[in-house]
C-alpha cells in the first residue's frame, strides 16, 4: 500500500531552519513502500515413544522504498532569502533486508532428563542505496539559495551491502530431583562472522560461550505454588547498520558526495559551476 506522508523530522528541520512556507508540496511529501513475504516451515517426527526430531526453515524479507516509484525532475530547492521550500524531493532511498534461517533439533525423555540438542544457521544481510546523484547534469540533489549570488548545490550518491552468518549450537536438561525439584542447565555456543561490502570477512566473533543455570522448586500442594530462579548470559548480534557505516568504503561500491557553488540559479543555467567539494578527487 503506498501512502504520501511527511518525511522523518522533515517539519522540525523546516522550523529550524527559518523556513516558513512550502511552495510545492512534493517537496515535502513522498511514496513509500514497506514490507514482504514472511515464509517459514516446521516438521516434526516422533523417534520412538520418548524422542522427537524437529527441522525448521524461515526466511524474512523486506524492502522499504521512499520516494522511489515517483519520478524526480527536479532538485529540492531551499530559498533563505524568501523562506520558502519548493521543487521535490531530489532524490528517494531504497533499504532491502533479507533474513534466512535454518534449525534442527533433537529432544529426548530419558529417565528424570529431558534433554534436548540443536544447531542453527542464520544468514541475514542490508542493502542501503542513497541516491541525490553526484552525476553532473542529474536533476536531483538540494540547491540551496543563501543571497542573489550564492546557490548551492549538494548531490550524493551512496550504497552499501553487508552480510553476517551466525551458526549455533546448544545443549540442554531439565534434571527432577524428586516430586519437587527441577534443575534446568544448558550451554549455547554463538559465532557470528561479518562480511564487508566486497564480500571478504571483516569481523569474526566466535568465543560467545553461553552458559545457563536454572531451578524450580514446588512449595505446598504439588503443582499450586512454586519457587524459581535462573541465571543466563546472552549475546546479541551486532547490528548491520552499524557495520554498514563502519566497513562503508568507496572501493567496494562507488558512489559520490558533490558540492557545487553557483552566482546564479542553477536551474536556470547550469554552467558556470565552482566545485566547493568533490570525494570522487579527495583523499581517502
Amino acid at each position: 500500500m503506498a501512502l504520501p506522508r511527511l518525511r522523518k523530522s522533515e517539519s522540525r528541520k523546516i522550523r529550524r531552519s527559518g523556513l516558513d512556507s512550502v511552495a510545492d508540496p512534493d517537496a515535502i511529501t513522498e511514496v513509500g513502500h514497506h514490507g514482504g513475504p514472511v515464509l517459514s516451515a516446521l516438521v516434526r517426527q516422533r523417534l520412538g515413544g520418548a524422542a522427537q526430531a524437529e527441522l525448521g526453515v524461515t526466511r524474512f524479507t523486506r524492502d522499504d522504498d521512499d520516494g522511489l516509484t515517483a519520478p524526480r525532475t527536479e532538485p529540492r530547492f531551499v530559498d533563505f532569502t524568501t523562506g520558502v521550500l519548493s521543487g521535490d524531493l531530489g532524490g528517494w532511498v531504497r533499504d532491502s533486508r533479507v533474513r534466512t534461517g535454518v534449525r534442527g533439533s533433537v529432544a529426548a525423555a530419558v529417565g528424570q532428563h529431558a534433554m534436548k540438542f540443536g544447531v542453527e544457521y542464520e544468514a541475514n544481510s542490508v542493502d542501503l542505496e542513497f541516491n541525490n546523484s553526484a552525476e553532473p547534469g542529474s536533476p536531483l540533489g538540494t540547491i540551496d539559495r543563501f543571497d542573489d549570488t550564492t546557490y548551492v548545490w549538494f548531490r550524493r550518491r551512496h550504497g552499501t551491502t553487508v552480510h553476517n552468518r551466525v551458526l549455533t549450537a546448544y545443549g540442554q536438561d531439565g534434571w527432577r530431583l524428586g516430586d519437587r525439584l527441577t534443575l534446568n542447565y544448558g550451554l549455547r555456543w554463538d559465532a557470528e562472522y561479518l562480511i564487508r561490502p566486497n564480500g571478504k570477512l571483516g569481523q569474526r566473533f566466535t568465543d560467545q560461550w553461553q552458559p545457563r543455570v536454572g531451578f524450580i522448586y514446588q512449595l505446598g500442594t504439588p503443582g499450586s505454588q512454586k519457587l524459581f530462579g535462573s541465571y543466563a548470559r546472552l549475546y546479541e548480534q551486532f547490528p548491520l547498520q552499524l557495520a554498514q557505516a563502519y566497513y562503508d568504503n568507496p572501493t567496494d561500491r562507488p558512489g559520490r558526495t558533490l558540492i557545487i557553488r553557483y552566482n546564479h540559479d542553477p536551474r536556470v543555467d547550469p554552467s558556470g559551476a565552482d566545485t566547493l567539494f568533490d570525494s570522487a578527487s579527495s583523499p581517502s
